[in-house]
């Protein structure tokens, strides 16, 4: 008799897996922020006509000024020019002032922008809070005309 047939070999395959990660640990608990509530909106914006107003309102602010402060040794030697000063206007500051054209005398320059900044300005229209304008201001420094009446 035959001897028994064999039973046919297994191959087994072994597949490595690799063990399970651990899971993160939960995120630790951080306060809320606190929400910071929206800015209101802004009024509407100004017209370029009230824009056009306001800018001469604060020409005329820097004139008065201006006239105040015509450096006398200016005018004794007879100086007049229109010097343009540039500054920045928000919420009824000014910043940022700076000569945009000189006059060609210093002392009339310097004089155009201390105007500048000491300048009264008048308040600002509504639709003007918050908002920031660039501003050119031409100062005229010019003498005074002789009286007729002088003897």
């Amino acid at each position: 008799m035959p001897p028994p047939p064999r039973p046919a070999p297994h191959h087994v395959i072994h597949h490595s897996v690799p063990p399970p990660r651990p899971a993160p640990p939960p995120p630790k608990a951080t306060p809320p922020v606190p929400q910071t509530p929206p800015a209101p909106p802004l009024p509407p914006a100004p017209s370029l006509g009230e824009v056009d107003q306001f800018r001469l309102a604060m020409r005329n602010a820097v004139q008065v000024v201006a006239n105040q402060v015509y450096p006398q040794a200016a005018q004794m030697a007879h100086e007049a020019g229109q010097p343009e000063v540039n500054f920045i206007y928000t919420n009824g500051t000014v910043t940022g002032i700076s000569l945009a054209r000189s006059s060609g005398y210093p002392l009339l320059d310097e004089a155009a922008m201390q105007a500048a900044r000491i300048a009264h300005y008048p308040p600002p229209p509504p639709g003007f809070a918050g908002r920031s304008y660039t501003v050119t201001v031409v100062v005229i420094f010019q003498m005074a005309a002789a009286s007729i009446d002088q003897d």
